[in-house]
């Protein structure tokens, strides 16, 4: 019984281990292209989304979103500002939009939320690591409330032990499902996200290069 509980102990610290490995060699990494969905299901259908996004580590999101209900989001997240894309105005300061480039569009601020709960990082099927998320983390990783809900986050590694793949999935007492995929495209290549309308590269303007170029200057 004592070396059950010993093995057990052991594969449940392991967990964690990886657990704060992945995360944190994600957080701490250059820069990172991730690929990411999400989706809500309800009795009223379903709605949900779809983008890129790069993370410099200095301190710049650069986020791409197409919506199922048509919404696109094409944003830039520097030093505590968010820039959004507006076609009649160009790149507009939104800094007052709570919703823009945060949660589940910001894998950063998803991996803030993770890397406090890995003290119950599980060992999943296929290597991977499993991490329970109850309602305040479902909201704060997904970003929508669900009363007494809860869900998990699954954590896939790649040969390095960086994370490659997290889904995250909840589920409310009347039905409503929540399912979420970030995976990653590459590390410490991208440090910036090319945006496009109607098949149109859109530049940034002058301004904003400015602000990008004093957090994170471009690499000589």
């Amino acid at each position: 019984m004592i070396v059950l509980s010993l093995v057990l102990l052991a594969v449940a610290q392991e967990a964690k281990e990886t657990a704060d490995k992945a995360i944190e060699g994600m957080r701490e990494a250059a820069s990172y292209h991730v690929k990411f969905t999400s989706k809500l299901t309800q009795k009223g259908g379903v709605t949900g989304s779809e983008g890129e996004a790069v993370r410099v580590k200095e301190g710049v999101l650069y986020l791409s979103l197409d919506g199922l209900g048509g919404k696109k989001l094409k944003a830039v997240r520097v030093a505590g500002n968010v820039f959004v894309y507006i076609a009649e105005a160009g790149w507009t300061d939104s800094s007052t939009d709570r919703d823009a480039a945060r949660g589940w569009q910001n894998p950063d601020e998803v991996l803030e939320v993770l890397s406090k709960l890995t003290a119950g990082a599980k060992a999943g099927a296929g290597g991977t690591v499993t991490i329970s998320l109850d309602a305040v983390a479902l909201e704060k990783v997904l970003g929508t409330e669900l009363k007494d809900s809860t869900g998990e986050a699954t954590l896939t590694v790649d040969e390095k032990k960086r994370l490659s793949k997290l889904t995250v999935t909840g589920k409310d007492a009347s039905g409503t499902t929540l399912d979420g995929e970030v995976a990653v495209v590459s590390y410490d290549t991208e440090r910036s996200l090319t945006f496009k309308v109607d098949g149109k590269e859109i530049p940034l303007d002058k301004q904003l290069v400015a602000k990008i170029e004093k957090v994170a200057p471009a690499k000589k």
